[in-house]
């Protein structure tokens, strides 16, 4: 599929909302799934690293710790998802800390191949809370990430950034994100049962992004994601009780594990047939 133009994308995701429909995004791992959630009406479809290692059945954290060439390793994956999907807008999930970089020449390489957005994906976002700014300091930090949503803006592309708290969300609104994912950091195993209690304090951080976002630029969409975010019906309590969340970004709970459990069960029917002999 070819490039689609911001506006378009945007003018979607305006008639989405304007019909009560919640925008979901999805962080595809294999052309395969991505062929299935375009198929399935996903408002945009994420390619980045992290899909890199859960198709490998490995955590996506692993993504977060390996920045040398994480975009040259972008750079190959992006064919298989765009050869098959053939109506959702692909983002690249663009490690804007990858030393090699070179925003001159990544981007309209991506535009060239078909891309038709960024995202900040790998992002040092969480780890820039925990360390108190000594990413910053050592050049590693957010403030590369908010350069890369910029600059990609500056070209008319689509952009989409994960923000972990209110200060991030503001800054990234200012860069121009289009659309803004209130990260609840990774999410909780499915199946887990939370209580009450966590899950309102996770709405309660959710709502104070979306405040922050919308006070720089009320035309941003903001997307929940991760935590313990953990299931359609637990998207659908979150949104119900967040006033300006437009939808949810999501990645394993979408099209990994759906996949998984029916190959599972698929692959025990199969084993149920049985061989009669005379």
């Amino acid at each position: 599929m070819g490039t689609i133009k911001r506006k378009e994308i945007l003018d979607r995701l305006k008639e989405q909302n304007a019909l009560g429909k919640a925008i979901i995004g999805v962080n595809a791992c294999m052309g395969l799934t991505a062929k299935c959630v375009d198929r399935g009406g996903a408002d945009f479809i994420t390619v980045s690293n992290e899909g890199y290692f859960r198709r490998r059945c490995r955590h996506p954290y692993g993504a977060m710790i390996a920045f040398d060439r994480a975009n040259d390793n972008l750079l190959q994956l992006l064919p298989e998802f765009l050869a098959v999907v053939e109506d959702s807008p692909i983002l690249a999930g663009v490690c804007a800390n990858d030393p090699y970089v070179n925003w001159s020449t990544l981007l309209p390489r991506m535009q060239e191949m078909g891309v038709s957005g960024i995202q900040n994906s790998i992002s040092v976002g969480m780890y820039d809370l925990q360390t108190k700014g000594t990413h910053e300091k050592l050049g590693i930090g957010y403030s590369k990430e908010v350069e890369l949503i910029h600059n990609a803006h500056n070209m008319d592309m689509f952009t989409a950034a994960y923000c972990w708290d209110e200060a991030q969300a503001a800054r990234m609104a200012a860069a121009g994100a289009d659309v803004l994912i209130a990260n609840m950091r990774y999410t909780c195993p499915v199946g887990r049962v939370c209580v009450s209690a966590e899950l309102d304090e996770t709405i309660d951080a959710i709502c104070r992004i979306e405040s922050a976002a919308h006070a720089v630029n009320t035309r941003a969409f903001v997307l929940c994601y991760g935590g313990p975010i953990n299931s359609i019906e637990i998207v659908q309590y979150v949104l119900s009780r967040s006033k300006g969340i437009a939808g949810y970004f999501g990645g394993s709970i979408i099209e990994g594990i759906p996949a998984l459990n029916a190959i599972i069960e698929n692959g025990k029917r199969f084993k149920e047939i049985k061989i009669e002999q005379d």
